[in-house]
């Protein structure tokens, strides 16, 4: 599947909603983050430590709420092994105790090494061009949180050489131990959430009624088959996450096993399975402050 959720703000959202930092303003802060998947595609692939990929994310947040983010994808699945850089720059808010929500813009910038791909193979949903036939995300979501309880909902718009929606509604709890081990906090935050798309899928009609008015238009030179776009909607994948986080001064460590169950929209004839996929990451965080005037 191409890239679907608004994650961007990821980095920060840990400190502020899933780690439960007491101050509510979080502030100006520089953020570098690597990670490492042992799946990059989580699309259906099996649970593989030989197919991995590596991401590493500079971003800024400024208290005011605005953000900048530039992150960067490697795969040992693709030529070049980097492969796609990813800018955003979105909008965050949490004035009440208890919601907050973001707007954001992506750029994706891919660097494979492809042939132009046309249309007929864009809508086939082959698995070297999906992705990359989607060049711009608009992102909104908004995130609601009740004692240990977290619920979220993300919609994307995708564009590109063809058009998608994406929502993404989640729900996790947290279990949080503070101090514990000499380390700050420590959160198990098991996840569910439900990948929902409104997809453009190539048909394929029959010009043709029986097998020897076939034959004549095959004979003839003329095709047998006109292509047709539509807009299907439905559910493209479930997805169980078991993230643990950890939070020590200006440090975050993740460790997440996500297993998916993806599910083909009408029209689709892509082979999918059910795969699992360990992620781990590392951030750092860096106050942004102000530089002092010289006497």
């Amino acid at each position: 599947r191409p890239l679907s959720q608004a994650d961007s703000l990821y980095i920060f959202k840990l400190i502020h909603s899933l780690m439960n930092i007491e101050d509510t303003q979080i502030p100006s802060q520089f953020a570098l983050r690597v990670g490492y998947a042992s799946n990059i595609n989580a699309s259906g692939s099996t649970f593989n430590f030989e197919e991995f990929g590596l991401t590493t994310r500079a971003a800024y947040y400024h208290k005011s709420g605005f953000f900048f983010d530039a992150s960067g994808y490697w795969s040992n699945q693709q030529s070049p092994l980097y492969y796609l850089t990813v800018a955003s720059l979105g909008y965050m808010s949490s004035s009440s105790n208890n919601w907050s929500f973001l707007v954001e813009y992506s750029r994706y910038i891919y660097n494979l090494e492809k042939e132009p791909v046309p249309v007929s193979v864009i809508y086939t949903y082959n698995d070297n061009y999906s992705s990359q036939s989607f060049r711009n995300s608009f992102n909104a979501g908004i995130f609601y949180q009740w004692k240990s309880l977290n619920l979220k909902m993300d919609y994307s718009l995708l564009t590109g050489d063809r058009t998608g929606h994406r929502s993404n509604p989640t729900v996790s709890y947290n279990f949080r131990k503070s101090n514990w081990l000499g380390v700050e906090r420590v959160s198990f935050l098991p996840t569910f959430s439900l990948l929902l798309g409104i997809e453009q899928v190539l048909y394929y009609n029959p010009l043709y009624k029986s097998r020897v008015e076939a034959i004549i238009r095959l004979r003839k030179g003329l095709p047998l088959f006109s292509e047709e776009l539509r807009d299907e909607f439905g559910v493209m994948n479930y997805a169980i996450r078991l993230p643990v986080l950890v939070a020590h001064k200006n440090w975050g460590f993740t460790s997440s096993y996500t297993y998916n169950f993806p599910k083909r929209l009408p029209g689709e004839t892509a082979a999918i399975q059910n795969g699992g996929s360990l992620a781990i990451s590392a951030v750092r965080y860096l106050d942004a402050k102000p530089l002092r005037k010289k006497a």
